[in-house]
């Protein structure tokens, strides 16, 4: 069976608040329900994932806490209080996924909000060693205009929670996308103890809406993105891998060859220094302080 290269369009990142994408560049749609879920870090340049392995970022939604609510019985004389249920709270968290579209679509978005939290390991340290950094980013991106609307998802601010509240800094989307999988294997990494690829988010994992399911085995998912430089850390770039066993090696060169092609001297520099994050896939974890 032949497969046929791996489709790989990435944009110049966003520069100034009223920036917006080159459309014969950048055609595609970025949903939220393509970015929630968890993803593997399988290619950086940034100092801070050098020495450190098994890096995870997983994004979900931030809702309000779904409450007890009254609810009629059968019973025509007593109401009985019970607790909402997980198709209830699934119907909900759909419903308001669809009508914040709907409000972007009419130009009167809302706060667009996600739950990130990454997951890493010192190399060659045991499954006790795993830390957490736990954070929230809101979408930046767009302004008034229909076309910047569509870029709201690309562009993010990370605060950090408890202890790193007051730190931030600026992310946003240079690409996305999807390649084939060979049934033998032969263009992943060897990789041993692979997991369950997960979503993220274990109520929508039991129901979720097609796009929000894990793909099948034949596809997965990629993403390129783009870290502005902070006071405490250098710009850098990072490749994403829905699949655990991370990207073809076909699928790597063609990203970094993508982006040494961009007109941008930053990230067509960042391009030359991307170097592979090791994994061994042990999970479970502690909060950095």
């Amino acid at each position: 069976m032949a497969f046929s290269p791996p489709v790989v369009r990435i944009r110049e990142p966003i520069r100034g608040p009223r920036a917006r994408a080159d459309p014969t560049t950048d055609p595609d749609r970025l949903t939220l329900a393509y970015l929630y879920g968890t993803w593997h870090v399988t290619h950086s340049t940034l100092p801070m994932w050098r020495g450190k392995q098994n890096v995870r970022i997983t994004y979900g939604p931030i809702r309000p806490s779904v409450p007890e609510t009254p609810r009629k019985s059968s019973n025509p004389y007593p109401t009985e209080t019970v607790k909402t249920t997980l198709a209830e709270r699934i119907a909900s968290e759909e419903a308001e996924d669809e009508e914040r579209s709907k409000k972007l679509l009419e130009g009167k978005p809302e706060p667009i909000l996600l739950d990130d939290q990454v997951e890493y390991q010192p190399l060659g340290s045991s499954k006790k060693s795993v830390k957490l950094i736990h954070g929230t980013d809101t979408a930046i991106g767009g302004n008034d205009s229909k076309d910047e609307r569509a870029e709201r998802l690309r562009l993010w601010q990370w605060r950090g929670r408890g202890l790193l509240f007051l730190v931030t800094s600026q992310w946003q989307i240079l690409g996305f996308g999807e390649e084939p999988l060979r049934g033998d294997g032969t263009d992943r990494p060897k990789r041993d103890k692979l997991p369950k690829v997960s979503i993220g988010n274990k109520a929508l994992e039991k129901k979720a809406p097609e796009e929000e399911k894990e793909l099948p085995e034949e596809t997965n998912r990629w993403m390129v993105t783009f870290f502005e430089k902070t006071f405490f850390t250098p710009a850098g770039l990072d490749i994403y891998s829905r699949d655990a066993r991370g990207l073809s090696e076909e699928c790597v060169d063609r990203i970094k060859e993508v982006l040494g092609g961009l007109k941008d001297g930053e990230v067509r520099n960042l391009a030359g220094s991307l170097f592979e994050v090791a994994m061994d896939f042990v999970g479970g974890g502690e909060e950095d302080a």
